[in-house]
């Protein structure tokens, strides 16, 4: 049996200085297939994007 384990570390301020509500919240997603070896992530995931 084959097992993935995550980590998932997520830490944003948000602060609302408006008088209406905050309806989105933009959040921008990293994957890294291959620790340590950037370039070889990002030539998989331009390749397969999110596979």
């Amino acid at each position: 049996m084959l097992r993935h384990s995550y980590r998932l570390t997520m830490c944003r301020l948000l602060r609302n200085t408006s008088t209406g509500p905050v309806t989105r919240n933009l959040v921008r997603t990293s994957v890294d297939r291959y620790l340590g070896n950037p370039k070889r992530s990002n030539a998989r995931y331009r390749a397969h994007l999110l596979a």
